[in-house]
Order: structure tokens, then C-alpha cells, then sequence
């Protein structure tokens, strides 16, 4: 198994797995809200600092939508993918 197909397999999982938790959650909208907007900042910074530590973040639309549903635990994976 190439890291490509353990990244999306392992992105999937997560996606399966947050699905569910914002499903259960009481407040759903304030949970999705509260993983998205510290997601998607950390995210614009790995973007912005990319270039300091020699690293290929790009801004795409899976990338976008990955740290919007995931947040920084998905911004952690794409970091760790770009050291392997």
C-alpha cells in the first residue's frame, strides 16, 4: 500500500468518524462551527509557512474541504504525509 492510498484511507475513516460525532452531538451546528474555523486557520498557515520549511501544501479544493470537516487533526495528517 502506497502513502496516497493510506492518506485517503485514512481520511475516509476520520471523515466516517466525524460524521458520526457531529450527528450525535446536541448541538450540532456549534460543533461543526467550533472544528471548522480552527481547521481551516491552522490549515491557511501550514499554506503560508509551506514555503519556509520546504514543504507542498497547496490550496485545493480537497484540501479546503478536508481541514473544514476534520480540522487540525487533518492539517496534522497533511503535514506528516509531506515528511514520509
Amino acid at each position: 500500500m502506497d502513502t496516497k492510498s493510506l492518506f485517503f484511507a485514512i481520511c475516509a475513516v476520520s471523515f466516517n468518524v466525524m460524521a458520526v460525532y457531529y450527528v450525535r452531538k446536541r448541538r450540532t451546528i456549534s460543533s461543526v462551527i467550533s472544528g471548522a474555523i480552527p481547521g481551516i486557520v491552522s490549515f491557511f498557515l501550514l499554506e503560508k509557512a509551506s514555503e519556509m520549511f520546504s514543504l507542498s501544501v497547496t490550496l485545493n479544493p480537497f484540501n479546503i474541504i478536508g481541514s473544514l470537516i476534520l480540522g487540525v487533526p487533518y492539517v496534522v495528517i497533511i503535514t506528516i504525509m509531506n515528511f514520509l
